[in-house]
């Protein structure tokens, strides 16, 4: 059932979609195609978790929602391990880090396994009388695996990235790493907060927030990129794109109601 939490999750799908694509189009460097494979993880994140909160437990099963649940925590995963896989390729030469990207396609692959087919990391859930209510119940690998990997992948692209910013000569390409830096560990605060803290302390409520708060980033990582000239994109496809967004916005989402 299309609710509220449902539909700005969806909404934040579309928009991290519509921004993955302009920088898709805009450049065809290894950085700008990295960078697209972040923000193409970061819309499955939205959009999946969209759909968790679409489906009606009086529709579909449990353990449907139950495989829902453990792809979703999975896919944090993947986000992060993109992101660690692009500071590590950004102004270098992608043939040097082949085994690195072999890896991280494998490691990925059999966390998936271990995610969807397994009690090891997420073995039931408690469905709430409200459509948010949907708590895992950690298996022995638990919250921990999670928790580790997440922190891993994404301290690891921040300190990458953190380098690269400081060991810049040129004045023009240190402020660009500098802003890329910055908006870079803005993009992970919601995540962090929300996925990885509050649970900790038990509080599962505020974990749909996250891909909407995201969007504050896309706008600010937009201007970023555009005005400093980070990946050197074509701003033509960039504003016809924008528009495009705006428009499925209000189409296919207000207007229906």
């Amino acid at each position: 059932m299309l609710s509220f939490y449902s539909g700005i999750n969806f909404i934040a799908g579309l928009a991290l979609a519509c921004f993955g694509l302009v920088i898709y189009l805009g450049n065809n460097s290894t950085d700008t195609r990295a960078f697209s494979r972040y923000i193409a993880c970061l819309t499955v994140w939205a959009l999946s978790l969209g759909a968790l909160l679409y489906f009606d437990v009086s529709v579909v099963s449990k353990d449907f929602l139950l495989t829902f649940v453990r792809y979703q925590y999975w896919i944090g995963i993947p986000v992060t391990s993109s992101f660690f896989y692009f500071a590590l390729v950004y102004r270098k030469n992608p043939k040097d880090f082949r085994l690195q990207r072999i890896l991280l396609l494998i490691a990925n692959a059999f966390l998936l396994w271990i995610y969807l087919f397994t009690d090891l990391v997420i073995k039931n859930i408690v469905l709430g009388p409200r459509i948010i209510d949907r708590i895992p119940i950690f298996g022995s690998m638990g919250f921990v695996l999670f928790n580790i990997l997440f922190a891993f992948f994404t301290l690891s692209g921040l300190i990458i990235m953190f380098r690269k910013w400081i060991r810049e000569n040129d004045p023009f390409q240190r402020k660009a790493n500098a802003y890329l830096f910055w908006s870079s560990v803005i993009s992970f605060l919601p995540g962090v907060i929300l996925a990885v803290i509050l649970p900790l302390t038990n509080d599962f409520e505020s974990y749909w927030l996250a891909p909407t708060i995201t969007l504050g980033w896309v706008f600010f990582i937009s201007y970023v990129i555009f005005r400093h000239k980070i990946l050197q994109l074509k701003v033509l496809s960039g504003e016809l794109l924008v528009f495009v967004l705006i428009g499925i916005l209000f189409i296919n989402t207000f207007l229906p109601n």
